[in-house]
Order: C-alpha cells, then sequence, then structure tokens
C-alpha cells in the first residue's frame, strides 16, 4: 500500500509511504533526472542504523549511483553536537564534496536533524533527503524542515529550517527496532491526535493491539494521519511564528525532563510525561473534562509509554523550562488544549501550575 503527501511551502517536496524501497530510485530520478547518477551521495547514519540497515540501503542507490559513501556516528543525544557537525564536515571535505552533490540521513530523529543541519550549513546549503526509520522520526522529525543540534544542556537549541528534497517512509524499518523504540514514537503519533483530530485519538483507542502487533495496514494509517496532521501544520506557519507552536504540546517540559534524567529516558517517553502535565493544566484551565482527562492518561498508558516520573533536580528541571527556546521576551509560551482534539499556545501558565501538575508524575 503506497500513500504519497505533497508538503508546499518554502521549497515544496513529496512524502512517500511504502513497505518497500521499491519507488526510491525511480523517484530520485524523477527528482534529479539524469544528473542524480554524476553526484556524490553521502549516506549518514548512526553505528546502529549502520549495522543493521546500511548495506541494504546501499544496495539499492547503487543500482542508480555508484558514487556513494557513508558516514556512522555514535547513536543518541550526547553526539547531538557541534563536534560531529565538524566530523561531518572534514568528511565531506575529504572526499571533495560540493554544491551540488546530497546528504542522505538514513536513521531516526537524531541522524536526521543532525544531517538536515550539515546539509544547511555545508557551503551554504546543499540538497538532501530524509529515509526516516524510526517511528519517531517517520511521524515527526522528518517532515517540517526542522534541523539543529545541542548546546550544553539546551535541546535543539542550534538550528535552521531547511526542507529536505524528498521524504521516504519504508514501514518495513520499524520491524528492526526494539519494542521501546516503537513505544517511544507513539507519544508524537497520539500528540496529534490531543492537538489536531478527536476522530484519531478514537481510532487508535480501538486499534492498540494492532498497532502494537506491527499490523502493516494499521501502521501505515498511523504514519500517513501523523504526517498529514504535520503537513498541514507545517504549510501554513513554516518558521514556527504561529500555529506551528502547537507541535510542541508536551515538548517544553518533556525536554527538561530530558534533561533531568541525563537522557536515560528516550525522547517519545519524555514527551508523554510532559503531555500528562500539559492535559493536566489543560483541565485545571477548564479547557477539557475529567473524563477527557482521565481518557487521555489512560490512553497514555495503554499504549506502555510512562505516566510517572521521579524527578531529579526541580530547580534545574525549571530553569531548563525558562531556558526553552520558543519562550519570547522572557515570557514562557506553553502548549495547551483549548479543547478536545484542538490545541493553543500561552504565556499565562504560571510556575506554580506546572510546579502542580509536575506532581501528577509522581
Amino acid at each position: 500500500m503506497n500513500y504519497k503527501l505533497h508538503v508546499n511551502n518554502i521549497s515544496a517536496y513529496d512524502i512517500l509511504i511504502n513497505d518497500s524501497y521499491d519507488l526510491l530510485c525511480d523517484k530520485l530520478l524523477e527528482i534529479y533526472g539524469e544528473k542524480f547518477k554524476n553526484k556524490k551521495i553521502c549516506v549518514i547514519t548512526d553505528i546502529n542504523v549502520s549495522e543493521c540497515q546500511l548495506e541494504s540501503f546501499l544496495n539499492v542507490i547503487s543500482a542508480i549511483n555508484d558514487n556513494v559513501f557513508a558516514f556512522s556516528f555514535v547513536p543518541g543525544e550526547h553526539s547531538k553536537t557541534i563536534y560531529t557537525i565538524n566530523d561531518i564536515y572534514s568528511f565531506l571535505i575529504e572526499h571533495s564534496f560540493d554544491r551540488s552533490d546530497i546528504l542522505i540521513a538514513l536513521g531516526g530523529g537524531i541522524v536526521g536533524d543532525m544531517t538536515g543541519f550539515a546539509a544547511s550549513s555545508y557551503m551554504r546549503g546543499i540538497d538532501f533527503l530524509q529515509i526516516p526509520t524510526t517511528l519517531l522520526s517517520q511521524v515527526d522529525s522528518s517532515v517540517g524542515g526542522k534541523t539543529g543540534i545541542n548546546f550544553k544542556e539546551y535541546k535543539n537549541m542550534v538550528g535552521a529550517f531547511y526542507n529536505p528534497k524528498l521524504v521516504y517512509i519504508n514501514t518495513e524499518s520499524l520491524k528492526t527496532l526494539t519494542k521501546r523504540d516503537f513505544v517511544s514514537g507513539l507519544a508524537e503519533v497520539v500528540k496529534y491526535a490531543f492537538i489536531k483530530n478527536k476522530d484519531f485519538f478514537d481510532w487508535i483507542k480501538t486499534h492498540i493491539d494492532d498497532i502494537m502487533n506491527l499490523n502493516s495496514d494499521a501502521l501505515t494509517h498511523l504514519i500517513y494521519e501523523s504526517c498529514e496532521a504535520k503537513r498541514l501544520v507545517v504549510e501554513s506557519d513554516f518558521k514556527e511564528a504561529g500555529e506551528r507552536m502547537i507541535l510542541n504540546f508536551g515538548h517544553t517540559i518533556g525536554h527538561a525532563i530530558e534533561n533531568d534524567c541525563d537522557f536515560k529516558l528516550f525522547h517519545g517517553e519524555c514527551v508523554a510525561l510532559g503531555m500528562c502535565c500539559a492535559l493536566y493544566i489543560s483541565k485545571k484551565l477548564g479547557n477539557i473534562s475529567d473524563d477527557e482527562y482521565e481518557s487521555s492518561i489512560k490512553l497514555i498508558s495503554d499504549l506502555n509509554l510512562p505516566i510517572k516520573y521521579v524527578i531529579q533536580n526541580k530547580e534545574q528541571l525549571f530553569t531548563s523550562i525558562h531556558h526553552d527556546k520558543k519562550n519570547h521576551n522572557g515570557k514562557l509560551k506553553f502548549t495547551i488544549l483549548s479543547s478536545f482534539g484542538k490545541a493553543t499556545t500561552t504565556d499565562e501558565v504560571s510556575d506554580e501550575l506546572i510546579n502542580e501538575a509536575l506532581s501528577v508524575l509522581v
């Protein structure tokens, strides 16, 4: 089953969803023509993906281009720094990459963010492709053109808005994930249900077994609905000046928890905890009912995502929250639900209410 979405903003691109790489070469020749065969290609990935997916992917690309290089780095947030970017620059210079060449991100969100940032800045910008291999990257980070790296303890503080030429999603790659990796991605999926699509919330509730069993049709529908929700948002607000900020639902506190646990929890796990807090705040402000709040927390739990967490350093956690890059003029910008299935941003969430919300995690 094949799906195609078209993202139309500053530089348009397609999102292809398939259960193999069978359509990839034809799509690359459609985009670049015969010139693709003469370009240098650098596939950037991490060591984990390299061990299980790189060789088969290189075999696909080498059918139409035999000038392909690969660069791998140690997986994890601690590699998402300017030092790894420097290593990528050095590799590209060493192999004489120029503006006409292409980077390919093969991996999860960290790989995609870093490859995109390297592409946006190397020689002031070269093309790159997103080939996301985790659920989280397929439904979220590969779409929308956000790239970036961490700076000190601050998540994604340095980056650029830079669109790929193509997002190609092979659902079969999800079968290489650990259960925990897969479940982590479900946090971003359920986020779209909370902020944009109540019907999607109901669909997820009734298809949990199919989702957990990696049913192909269920996964394709889940990815399509998630990408469509994000497409609608990023088309209207590419550089996060307004509506795009609703995509940060659960992320302000989630990013702070990532720092608090020194990244021992996965990104999606931290977002799930952040969404628990944001849902509580939405309830306390009278925007969702007690029943909607309880059913939302239950769905998060039913998806095997965490709803409890012991904070290690609350003072540092609040510092991280207030240094979030989305804040403006010293005011905290917080995403909440204005009603069930619809989100908004506000700068009127007090530290007292945040502290109260954090208490529900205990």
